[in-house]
């Protein structure tokens, strides 16, 4: 298959960077593929680039790479409660990732919402594989039809000064009565909280 040419490509630049129009990526070490660049802001450094795809692999596409520090700053003359910056994708996931570092979100408040347009949708998943910290001078969890807090290790629930807890109807067991028959019929104990993980 012969490569991909552009008769009509122009180039504007001297050693500090160019600026190319119709440029063709193959053999780019970082962008692969037979794409043709609308419009190609490149600097001295090969990593440093700003590049506006048309076709290939990648149309419609706009890659921005940087070997050192992006920064986005805004919104000096917009009003406190207006928004500064926006980020939208019409179709499709957002991905933010920090390969070999931390993410942080600072501000004055922060929401995090999930609007799904059914009960398939509107989901908030929180994943670690090694621990969850909440800290906080006060913690609200309200729960509008269920609420669960389970584990296969240990459990503490501890308060310095008191502690109320209100049901409607209670079901409690420890391991010495785990085994003896339900009192509220059909399944032990055991059997209700293996039911209860296996969930």
């Amino acid at each position: 298959m012969s490569q991909k040419k552009n008769y009509h490509t122009v180039e504007y630049g001297q050693k500090d960077g160019d600026i190319k129009f119709g440029h063709i990526h193959s053999g780019s070490a970082d962008l692969k593929g037979d794409v043709i660049s609308d419009v190609m802001l490149q600097a001295s450094d090969p990593l440093h680039y700003i590049s506006l795809d048309k076709d290939g692999t990648r149309p419609g596409w706009t890659s921005s790479r940087c070997p050192a520090v992006y920064q986005i700053k805004c919104g000096d003359n917009v009003a406190g409660d207006d928004i500064a910056y926006m980020l939208e994708a019409k179709n499709g996931d957002i991905v933010i990732k920090a390969s070999n570092g931390r993410i942080r979100m600072e501000a004055l408040d922060v929401d995090i919402i999930a609007q799904g347009p059914n009960n398939e949708r509107g989901t908030i998943n929180i994943r670690s594989n090694e621990s969850i910290n909440l800290n906080s001078k006060s913690i609200v969890c309200n729960a509008k039809s269920s609420a669960r807090f389970l584990s296969s290790g240990v459990g503490e629930i501890s308060f310095d000064t008191s502690a109320k807890l209100y049901f409607g109807l209670a079901k409690c067991a420890t391991n010495s009565s785990a085994q003896n028959p339900s009192k509220y019929g059909g399944q032990s104990s055991q059997e209700l909280v293996d039911n209860r993980y296996a969930a």
